[in-house]
């Protein structure tokens, strides 16, 4: 076909003429600019909700896990882990449909969760694409990671005092002990099922600990039996305000290993030798003098053994002593037999915290002797923990028999001569003592508890009273690890919140 002569013409002169050129390009331009700017916008789109879906799942998670008390998916598991995965992604976030997490348990011990929703486009929907999928998955589970708890618990005479809400002391203890194992039980069949374990030792303490036969059934070296025994007679007291006189009588005790096993023994033990410090705060010279602050110290001679002693023959007309309920080492509990332990606990005797807290780093020691908390079982570390309590102050008394026997006559912790020769006015003598008996007993507490730490146990703390906790027992704890509670459901409550701390759960995907 011929074009018309003009036409020719025309093209001719447009072939000639860039004039709009831009232009022209520009228009084919538009659309491959508009299709990578508009993915760019999506894609950042969607990549900002992937993130926020992944950190829901994530949160739900660990949320249901913790919760997780049968080792199944029920209706707590579901309803914790889809209220934080709605609070990490709230419904239309980005436009997208409403999100319903799928919470499933892959293994045991473990809550997996995957969710999935679509953003839709903004730009890219001009070229046919009205939106962009995206998904997360996840899974929580225990670590398998060997757990050590000791418990060194408070029993002396006032933990039979009442709280406000009508239980004694030591009922709400009962309590609280049970509720804490019944909480982390499901983490004991869950590490006990896969080879690994999860522990308890229990250090009820007063004035004394009771340990001697357990002292002596792990290696009967430990105890002194060589010595007898001498005890504290007070005469003239009448118990109206008077001011007796206190003395030495010689009670000779047959320290025979078939004393020491036979029922007449109950355990207590007075304190291997230590070293008297010039002020209430132990220098680190001393410290490496004082054998009963060395919990991994082996006995070699009498005076780094223990020597038992029967409290029911001191002060035999003042009974002004008392021997708690026996320790028991690192071991897997069952149910009833926590519950039994717990209700057997009997209140008596004085406050010593350092007693406490020496025998609980003992029972806790990977040395020493029991050496019952190894690093590392069957492959895996060890966590370690020690729960302390006390339901008030240091209340060393200098005139009560101690771990340390009796301060006014022996004094092994504090400054003085020891005296065994009949004391006047033994109250008056035992009061001026008070106050600085109080501050070496505490210091020895802080030197223990620094001990403690630095063998990487991890240390709660917490004082069942109305009145504050002092700042030894809080510096004593690990940072945020320190309570007071006053009432039995308080006390249950921080228990249970240990409990979630040492579940330890990790984020495993």
């Amino acid at each position: 076909m011929r074009l018309p002569r003009n036409m020719h013409l025309l093209i001719k002169r447009l072939c000639h003429d860039t004039r709009g050129n831009v232009l022209i390009g520009f228009a084919a331009a538009v659309l491959p600019l508009m299709a990578m700017v508009g993915s760019a916008v999506d894609i950042a789109r969607a990549y900002t909700v992937k993130t926020r879906l992944q950190n829901a799942c994530d949160a739900a998670s660990l949320a249901g896990r913790r919760v997780m008390l049968k080792d199944e998916i029920d209706g707590a598991v579901t309803s914790e882990a889809t209220k934080f995965f709605n609070f990490n992604f709230p419904v239309g976030m980005f436009n997208t449909p409403k999100v319903t997490p799928d919470i499933t348990r892959p293994a045991p011990g473990t809550v997996a969760i995957t969710a999935s929703t679509s953003v839709p486009t903004v730009l890219m929907r001009i070229f046919g694409f009205n939106d962009i999928p995206v998904s997360a998955s996840c899974t929580a589970q225990q670590s398998f990671i060997n757990v050590d708890v000791v418990m060194v618990l408070d029993t002396t005479g006032s933990m039979d005092d009442k709280l406000s809400s009508g239980q004694t002391k030591i009922e709400a203890l009962r309590s609280a002990v049970m509720s804490f194992y019944k909480q982390l039980a499901p983490l004991q069949s869950s590490l006990e099922a896969n080879g690994y374990r999860l522990r308890y030792a229990v250090v009820p303490y007063a004035q004394a600990v009771n340990v001697g036969k357990l002292l002596f059934a792990a290696n009967q070296s430990y105890i002194n039996q060589s010595n007898s025994a001498q005890y504290v007679r007070i005469t003239g007291y009448s118990g109206n305000g008077s001011d007796p006189d206190i003395s030495w009588i010689s009670q000779g005790l047959p320290h025979s290993s078939n004393w020491i096993q036979s029922s007449s023994y109950n355990g207590f033990v007075e304190e291997r030798k230590t070293t008297v410090t010039a002020s209430a705060t132990p220098t680190e010279a001393e410290l490496a003098r004082m054998t009963d602050l060395d919990v991994n110290l082996l006995p070699t001679n009498d005076a780094t053994r223990w020597a038992p002693a029967d409290p029911d023959q001191a002060f035999v007309q003042y009974g002004f002593a008392a021997c708690p309920t026996s320790a028991v080492r690192l071991k897997a509990f069952s149910e009833s037999e926590m519950q039994n332990y717990v209700n057997a606990l009997a209140p008596g005797g004085g406050t010593y915290l350092d007693i406490g807290m020496i025998w609980g780093a003992r029972f806790i020691s990977d040395g020493g002797v029991f050496a019952d908390s190894p690093l590392a079982f069957n492959g895996m570390r060890t966590n370690k923990y020690m729960v302390f309590l006390t339901d008030g102050e240091m209340e060393p008394q200098a005139i009560s028999y101690s771990g340390y026997s009796v301060e006014l006559m022996l004094r092994r912790v504090s400054i003085g001569t020891p005296n065994v020769s009949p004391v006047k006015r033994a109250f008056s003598a035992a009061n001026a003592m008070k106050a600085d008996l109080v501050a070496r007993h505490t210091g020895r507490f802080d030197a223990m508890c620094q001990v403690v730490r630095n063998m990487g146990v991890s240390i709660w703390t917490i004082k069942l009273s109305d009145a504050a906790m002092d700042d030894h027992l809080k510096k004593c704890a690990n940072v945020g690890q320190a309570a007071t509670v006053s009432d039995q459901n308080a006390l249950i409550n921080q228990f249970s919140l240990i409990g979630k701390e040492i579940s330890e759960l990790r984020l495993t995907k």
